[in-house]
């Protein structure tokens, strides 16, 4: 997976997180922004966990998984 690197964020401010999922293919987006553009070798499925770094302290809130139909 390839890291996200010199992406300002400020502290002590909510920012907005996406990931989308489809198949093999991943987006991420910071504050409506794209960072983050990643093929698997296999499309994944099943469970969502959030994680970071064990030097930090992260709130998140309104926290939502939509399923595809």
């Amino acid at each position: 997976m390839k890291w996200i690197r010199n992406t300002p964020t400020a502290r002590f401010e909510w920012h907005d997180l996406k990931l989308i999922v489809q198949g093999h293919n991943l987006e991420g987006y910071l504050n409506g922004k794209r960072v983050l553009e990643h093929t698997l070798d296999q499309p994944v499925g099943g469970r969502v966990g959030i994680w970071t770094k064990a030097d930090r302290v992260c709130l998140f809130d309104a926290f939502t998984v939509i399923g595809a139909n």
